[in-house]
């Protein structure tokens, strides 16, 4: 049997996942140029994609050819990297669509535009790792197992399989599927906090002065963010300083470098 407090624990990682859409949607419904904001934000999603691949496909590349060795700090460098790519890239390129197309708002535009191509992180259905899908699948999961299920009414599914699957629940630490819930959180927020940057940084003349620091904003936070699903820390850790990472990200953002752009 799973143990009551592992449903507990998914069922808050749900709500934490579905709040942030609430908050988001109850915020800025009301903003000029908000449903504007959301259709550029989903295509802002695929783009950022097709960025974050590219670099990946670089860095698989160099890992085959042997020029670079796959280990922790490479991955987590390529996964930085590729994440910071995607985001910064991905938010001037729609923005500068938008303008062209007389969608942008100086005031509204970056947040909704940030909030709908990052949750795409969570709950996209072309995003086979969306975070509440696979929340969701854990719930479920663990429905089937507590209700001991023979080989018949599992199908293709082997008696071997399910038990490595409750495994799964059996060595997760306390807050694991919590902190799984923020890492992902996070990582969607992250689009909100660099598009709010690319956008004030946008009205400088060179392309350099535009990209140069978001991006390195943008690798610096990913780079960290990344890096702790690496360490062999407690979960209760990493949720700490996930969330100071990216509070501290969001001040320096807004307080720091968005009033000086």
């Amino acid at each position: 049997m799973i143990n009551n407090r592992i449903f507990i624990e998914l069922g808050f990682s749900i709500i934490l996942v579905i709040a942030y859409f609430v908050y988001f949607i109850a915020k800025y419904k009301k903003s000029p140029g908000f449903l504007a904001g959301i259709m550029w934000g989903l295509g802002a999603f695929f783009v950022s994609n097709a960025f974050t691949n590219i670099v990946n496909i670089a860095g698989s590349y160099l890992i085959n050819e042997g020029i670079l060795t796959l280990n922790v700090p490479v991955s987590i460098f390529f996964a930085g990297l590729s994440r910071a790519v995607g985001v910064v890239f991905s938010g001037y390129f729609i923005f500068r669509m938008m303008k062209k197309n007389g969608k942008f708002d100086e005031e509204n535009t970056a947040s909704p535009v940030g909030f709908m191509s990052g949750s795409g992180i969570l709950a996209s259905p072309f995003n086979a790792n969306a975070h509440l899908l696979a929340l969701v699948q854990l719930v479920t999961n663990a429905i089937i197992i507590n209700r001991n299920p023979t080989q018949e009414e599992l199908g293709s599914i082997t008696l071997e399989q399910l038990q490595e699957i409750k495994e799964i629940y059996e060595t997760a630490p306390m807050f694991e599927f919590l902190s799984f819930a923020i890492y992902g959180l996070v990582l969607a927020f992250g689009f909100v906090i660099i598009y709010r940057l690319v956008a004030a940084y946008d009205k400088r003349e060179k392309p350099f002065a535009r990209l140069a620091l978001p991006f390195l904003v943008a690798f610096v936070f990913y780079i960290l963010v990344e890096g702790l699903p690496a360490l062999d820390v407690l979960p209760i850790i990493k949720i700490v300083v996930l969330l100071a990472v990216t509070f501290g990200t969001y001040v320096f953002v807004e307080k720091k470098l968005i009033p000086n752009a």
